[in-house]
């Protein structure tokens, strides 16, 4: 399949803020986020201009093992968690 699937780890936002520029927006299915947690946004934005309409772009540690919850942590990837999550669309498909 390596003619039909790449493997892109070459430095977070780096790779993601590159690969648009390159012609590729629009021609992914899945942009995997895993990076600093301070640069999650940032990567996120990047991300939606590389996936096509309703592909996927899952987030690693999304809920920061539950920090996300905690008022009590206060640490810059939490904070920075809690932000991007107040971007993300939410929807459930639960009893529509």
């Amino acid at each position: 399949m390596a003619d039909r699937a790449g493997l892109h780890l070459d430095g977070g936002n780096a790779a993601i803020a590159r690969t648009p520029a390159a012609g590729e927006a629009g021609r992914f299915n899945l942009a995997l986020i895993g990076a600093d947690k301070s640069g999650y946004a940032a990567c996120y934005e990047s991300a939606l201009k590389l996936v096509r309409p309703g592909c996927l772009v899952p987030i690693d540690n999304a809920l920061g093992d539950g920090d996300v919850a905690d008022p009590a942590k206060q640490d810059a990837g939490i904070r920075a968690i809690r932000a991007l999550n107040r971007k993300l669309p939410i929807r459930s498909r639960c009893g529509n």
